[in-house]
């Protein structure tokens, strides 16, 4: 019988990702530049949205959502949050990028 301090025994896996596990990634794959030339313009398009002093209507952002939710057969809350989570994103995430891509 195996005790708790036996050495035989494997540590659990650490599997969370550090942010310069990501630069380093994008980099190795040549990614790197095409990432921030698109965050660079999403910069410059939300403070362009932001002088002409767009808002997005929260009916609009439901409208979105319920859309995206269709084309992706979405059809039930259950599945909305696995495929949530299947993308790392929170309910949340998931809004701001509702309202970035509706400000445009």
């Amino acid at each position: 019988m195996a005790s708790s301090s036996d050495s035989s025994i494997e540590p659990a896996l650490d599997l969370s990702i550090q942010p310069d596990e990501i630069v380093a990634f994008l980099k190795k794959n040549l990614q790197f530049q095409e990432v921030c030339q698109r965050i660079l313009y999403q910069r410059i398009v939300d403070r362009a949205a932001q002088t002409q002093e767009l808002v997005v209507m929260p009916e609009e952002i439901q409208a979105e959502a319920e859309q995206m939710r269709r084309e992706m057969h979405l059809e039930r809350a259950v599945d909305t949050i696995a495929w949530l989570k299947e993308q790392m994103i929170s309910a949340d995430d998931w809004e701001a990028g509702i309202v970035r891509s509706s400000a445009h």
